[in-house]
């Protein structure tokens, strides 16, 4: 049966939406920096967390990729290289990522569409001859990207009419759609209190969504207390919010991760056994191959020789393999 979209309301906004929308292929990022010092709601984030259900598939893991030619000494080069083996983000031709190119809203949703898990649901829709007619001036590849979007909610055809593709996405607008990813009980002024001291300059019906991702720690404020809700997002910052939203809210990675504290490193044939003890107690050995990635605080390395009680976080394909290993300090 083919989906529709709601095309008597569409159709208010079709003519003014036209003359703009011309969509951008790949996508892109948004900001992450420092935590700020406001701590008024952190006794709400147990209630924030529980409140929100995620409205999400599982991810797959993909098989190892070449790493970008350009994220060597990027700040945030594991969260690329995590995003990317989760299938959020992909590059360029060249094997570039551009990591401190802008994002674009359009690239915004398609790569929140991939962190649902939503990518077969965009390559299998079955647009109607009348939607077909409504999108005729989306390029091909776009098409069905806007119509999972608006019946999924991350676009709402009121907001059409202002909706520009090209524009480059704010932090405020980010947190926006990714709020829309979940299912949260009334995130109203009255519930928290002010998180940032730039507040008042995100647009009021956006301000409990940015106090919800701050809350689920999916978006950070800055050293000095502010959000800059205006400031344009790039591709490597919205790698690391993608991998939040994924890890703290919708866990379509969840079932493909083995988190916790590594209790012994032995050398095998062709890589590592990493014993990994999770929360609950229980230990699990991982083998890496050569194939597999290895992060330690940022840089990649050719070999172990940490101690243990490190922490931990591997993703594994679906035929069980390491993929990409994340150590950090266990401080």
């Amino acid at each position: 049966m083919k989906k529709r979209i709601v095309v008597m309301v569409l159709t208010l906004f079709i003519v003014s939406l036209w003359g703009t929308m011309v969509f951008a292929k790949e996508a892109g990022n948004q900001a992450n920096n420092g935590k700020g010092k406001v701590i008024q709601v952190k006794k709400e984030f147990s209630k924030a967390k529980k409140e929100v259900k995620s409205k999400s598939q599982s991810v797959k893991i993909r098989k190892m990729v070449r790493e970008f030619v350009d994220v060597q000494n990027d700040w945030a080069r594991e969260e690329v290289m995590e995003a990317t083996v989760k299938g959020f983000v992909y590059g360029y031709e060249d094997f570039s990522f551009k990591p401190n190119s802008p994002v674009t809203n359009m690239e915004t949703i398609v790569l929140i569409l991939r962190a649902q898990g939503l990518e077969d649901e965009v390559k299998n829709y079955n647009l109607s001859d009348e939607q077909t007619a409504l999108l005729k001036k989306i390029p091909d590849w776009g098409k069905n990207y806007i119509a999972v979007a608006l019946e999924n909610g991350l676009l709402k055809p009121e907001e059409l009419q202002k909706f520009n593709p090209q524009q480059g996405a704010k932090r405020y607008e980010v947190c926006m759609f990714m709020a829309r990813t979940l299912e949260a009980d009334s995130v109203t002024d009255s519930v928290y209190e002010k998180a940032f001291t730039d507040e008042l300059q995100i647009p009021a019906a956006n301000r409990a969504e940015a106090r919800l991702m701050w809350m689920n720690n999916v978006i950070n404020g800055y050293p000095d207390g502010s959000f800059n809700p205006m400031r344009v997002v790039k591709r490597n910052e919205i790698a690391v919010m993608l991998n939040k939203l994924d890890d703290n809210c919708l866990q379509g990675s969840a079932s493909s991760a083995i988190i916790g504290t590594i209790k012994d490193i032995k050398a095998i044939e062709g890589g590592y056994a990493i014993t990994v003890e999770n929360e609950k107690g229980v230990n699990t050995v991982v083998n890496t191959t050569a194939e597999t990635k290895l992060f330690y605080s940022g840089k990649l390395l050719t070999s172990i020789n940490l101690s243990s009680s490190q922490n931990v976080k591997i993703l594994l394909d679906e035929d069980k393999e390491a993929v990409l290993v994340r150590i950090t300090d266990a401080s």
